[in-house]
């Protein structure tokens, strides 16, 4: 499965840096709705 979406990507500078991307309500119901069917991992 793929989602593509445009976003704005922040990055959090703590001991291990993290980028994130704000997920458009859109994408995230989405995502929320498929999570518990969709295995461990990305790609």
């Amino acid at each position: 499965m793929e989602i593509e979406f445009d976003g704005e990507v922040i990055e959090w500078r703590g001991p291990a840096p993290f980028f994130y991307a704000v997920v458009p309500s859109d994408a995230a119901e989405t995502i929320h709705d498929l999570a518990p069917m969709l295995t461990y991992g990305w790609a």
